[in-house]
């Protein structure tokens, strides 16, 4: 929920409303909320997120390059995350590196804007000559895959001006494919055009392939049935005008093609109008009961009551268990509340307790359904039956979906499931962490006591991982996770979610944790000392420094990897290295920190050091040389005692903050140095592959 508030704010583009909601979120900003800025235009919105240290995937480019802000899509696209690593085939390395500007191009031409393509191809190598083999065939590929982007928006200027740089489509298949794509977004008069020229939907020849096993020209029907243009019937009716096998076969109960099969109304699901285009082919159309029964299942992940009562009252549709599962899969509750209603919803027994559909959460019903489903025995009615755990694993699954309280005490309480914390500690809200932690310490859903409840330590870096920062914050705030991970912890949780790069949320938390504690004990401190010198002394001594902030140490492993191996292989982006860097640069220097301290802390290079040495030389050159000029004209010895010693403790300060700044520099170096390395081995393998295969990079 706080993502989606997130992303909504920065739709409006309203200052002080981010403001707010940063402060609300916390560190939970994301990649999603970065994109939704983007796609709005709002750089300010953008510049900020950035700055926070805000995920930046691909998706914000793209997001930038369909709504056809250059600006915006040239900047996110310089901030993105990015893998320099080589992978080991210089050739496999090359397509997975055009991946991502082949992306944003294919946004750029759904949403129609030529400029930004043009832009994509001077400055972002949108056909990158550095490529190995088939320089033309790969040209020809992307331009295909761009003009079939176009055809899908509905651009039809655009397509045409990418089709003029492409042959004419010899290939049946080839022209067939980006036929989909045209008859999706494209008009009718652009569809026929086409189908025209490139010689498509023409009466099959004797002794081509029937339609059964035609899959190409089955999809063509259905792309146009599920188009995003109002002439689709026209579409429709002028593919079964020249080729009415196309229905036979999409209609056929039996020998259909598995594209058909699967995902039959993939596009036309997705329509607000599906009922009425399901009226069209059934009623009008007299399509079969496989059809019928596919629709049913397509308009239950859909949410289309509308279509879904039309299938069952007036078509006669059966109610398949694929229809539940289905609408369970994809949260569509509302089908399920409309199944429960007609109380066609089965009961499901497990370990002698039944589950009653009329009085159980809609969440519930839905994460038992797809549970059920990959039980030993579906579709029967007792599924569960023969599954030891079965309610237990149905409250795992509900509580990592985002299931409410209610749902949860009733899957205990009436069902007998076992109260499993780390789920909710990865994905539920506080008040279900408490409620949880109070069963798990006896407490039958009271309040936690202070310490009463287990050890809450490993819930903690569960709530990390997941990124679930308010469970992880409550965690340590009551005290029941009393010790903050260490950075290197952080870090190696990260390690485990190779597939999920957004994790700086998870190392942001912790810096700020260990902010807001180094904060309080300085606060602390300044209270003691008015107390008292010895008060100060007791809570300024080296055990309050190791409880507070982040040790040299600490932070040496969240710079390293973070700007330098995380940025290298693609975990973490330049922005978020940068917000690191300053609140590094701008944490407290503790009381006893020395510049000699902070080089060992972070053992500095050879060079490093000599740099530092000959820093730390001039400024007391120049720190004595100023003293002297002032003691010259001061005839206090008690005020001059005291300037001294202020001297001295700035002049500490600064050599830490000259030693820190070093510390960013050695890093950054390495990070060169690391993208140097990573080129020049792709430049050596480049080199290799064009001297012993022929015909590479033509």
């Amino acid at each position: 929920m706080q993502q989606i508030a997130s992303a909504g704010t920065t739709c409006s583009g309203d200052g002080p409303s981010l403001d707010a909601a940063l402060a609300y979120c916390g560190c939970s900003i994301t990649s999603k909320v970065l994109a939704s800025a983007a796609w709005a235009g709002h750089r300010a919105a953008c510049n900020r997120l950035l700055a926070e240290g805000c995920e930046v995937g691909l998706e914000a480019a793209c997001a930038a390059a369909e709504a056809g802000h250059v600006s915006l899509c040239s900047l996110l696209w310089s901030k993105r995350r990015r893998d320099y690593e080589f992978c080991g085939d210089v050739e496999d390395d090359a397509d997975l590196a055009s991946l991502d500007v082949a992306r944003v191009a294919e946004a750029a031409c759904f949403g129609g804007h030529a400029h930004v393509l043009q832009w994509l191809e001077a400055k972002a190598q949108l056909y990158d000559e550095r490529q190995l083999r088939n320089q033309e065939g790969r040209r020809q590929k992307i331009n295909e895959d761009l003009a079939a982007a176009a055809a899908r928006g509905g651009r039809v200027s655009l397509m045409h001006q990418l089709l003029e740089k492409l042959p004419p489509p010899s290939a049946v298949s080839r022209g067939r494919r980006l036929l989909y794509d045209v008859a999706l977004g494209c008009p009718l008069p652009v569809f026929r055009d086409l189908a025209e020229r490139w010689r498509q939907l023409e009466p099959p020849q004797p002794g081509a392939p029937t339609a059964a096993a035609d899959a190409d020209g089955c999809t063509i029907l259905l792309s146009a049935l599920g188009s995003r243009t109002p002439d689709w019937k026209d579409k429709v009716e002028l593919v079964l005008a020249r080729r009415p096998d196309y229905l036979a076969a999409v209609t056929a109960e039996r020998g259909a093609p598995p594209l058909v099969r699967h995902g039959i109304f993939e596009w036309a699901a997705t329509q607000p109008d599906f009922e009425q285009r399901l009226r069209y082919l059934v009623l009008d159309k007299n399509a079969g009961a496989a059809v019928a029964q596919a629709a049913a299942i397509a308009a239950a992940g859909a949410g289309d009551l509308g279509a879904l009562r039309f299938l069952l009252d007036e078509c006669g549709a059966r109610l398949s268990d694929n229809c539940i599962c289905e609408a369970a899969a994809h949260g569509q509750h509302a089908v399920l509340e409309f199944l429960r209603g007609r109380g066609q919803l089965p009961r499901t027994s497990s370990e002698r307790r039944t589950l009653d559909p009329s009085a159980a959460p809609v969440c519930v019903l839905a994460a038992t359904a797809v549970l059920a489903a990959a039980s030993p025995g579906h579709p029967s009615g007792q599924v569960a039956d023969q599954v030891r755990g079965f309610w237990s694993r149905v409250f795992k699954r509900a509580a990592r979906q985002g299931a409410d309280l209610a749902a949860l005490r009733y899957l205990h309480e009436q069902l007998g499931a076992e109260v499993q914390l780390q789920p909710i500690a990865e994905a539920g809200s506080v008040e279900q962490l408490k409620w949880a932690l109070g069963v798990a310490a006896g407490g039958a859903g009271a309040a936690v006591a202070q310490g009463s409840a287990p050890a809450a330590q490993h819930l903690l870096l569960a709530a990390l991982e997941a990124g679930n920062l308010a469970a992880a914050s409550h965690l340590h705030a009551c005290g029941l996770a009393p010790v903050l991970p260490s950075a290197r912890q952080v870090i190696g949780l990260g390690s485990k979610r190779a597939t999920e790069p957004e994790f700086f949320v998870a190392v942001r938390w912790l810096v700020e944790q260990r902010r807001a504690g180094q904060a309080a004990a300085a606060g602390a401190a300044g209270a003691a000392g008015a107390a008292g010198a010895g008060g100060a002394a007791a809570i300024g001594g080296a055990a309050g420094e190791a409880a507070v902030g982040l040790s040299n140490a600490d932070w040496a492993k969240l710079l390293t990897e973070v700007g330098e191996e995380g940025r290298l292989d693609g975990r973490f982006s330049g922005n978020q290295w940068k917000w690191l860097q300053a609140t590094f640069l701008a944490s407290p220097v503790l009381p006893h920190a020395t510049a000699a301290t902070t080089a060992r802390a972070f053992g500095f290079s050879r060079t490093t050091n000599r740099r530092l040495a000959d820093m730390l030389i001039q400024r007391r050159q120049e720190a004595a040389a100023s003293a002297a000029a002032g003691a010259e004209g001061s005839g206090h010895t008690a005020e001059a005692g005291a300037e001294h010693e202020g001297g001295r403790e700035r002049e500490r300060l600064a050599d830490v903050m000259d030693a820190r700044r070093l510390v960013v520099a050695e890093v950054a170096v390495r990070f060169r140095e690391g993208v140097k390395q990573w080129e020049d081995r792709r430049a050596d393998a480049y080199t290799f592959y064009k001297a012993v295969l022929p015909g590479v990079g033509n």
